[in-house]
């Protein structure tokens, strides 16, 4: 929609010229209305914007096991940086504070929402 007008927006989402700006409205609303719906689930279930802030911060900072072995045998272990743990961490962080766009017309919401469930559900992964 962006640098359209809400009937230009109407059409090109496929409904017929007369009553598109309405139709855009009444999409538009019910996404408003979904979405807030939504945040409130989350807020519900712990998930406050500070508490993915904390949690952003730490997997800033995130670390991983490396394990080495003879044999068959572990000897020896080594903390390194989770770069990728990391990376995925600073692109989200950076897409949410608006410095980076998607360039796909793919829904960014759904990988985000994937990645913030993983990483509060999966705190013993290797990837910390």
């Amino acid at each position: 929609m962006e640098g359209k007008t809400l009937k230009e927006a109407g059409i090109e989402a496929g409904f017929p010229e007369r009553g598109a700006e309405q139709q855009a409205i009444r999409v538009i609303g019910r996404g408003v209305d979904e979405g807030r719906a939504f945040v409130r689930i989350l807020e519900d279930e712990g998930l406050t914007d500070n508490f993915l802030g904390k949690k952003a911060r730490e997997l800033m900072d995130a670390k991983q096991t490396i394990f080495a072995q003879k044999d068959g045998i572990f000897t020896d272990s080594r903390q390194v940086e989770a770069l990728e743990t990391q990376r995925k961490t600073w692109e989200t962080v950076n897409k949410l504070k608006g410095h980076l766009k998607e360039q796909s017309s793919g829904d960014v919401n759904i990988g985000l929402m994937q990645m913030i469930v993983q990483a509060v559900q999966s705190p013993g992964t290797d990837d910390e």
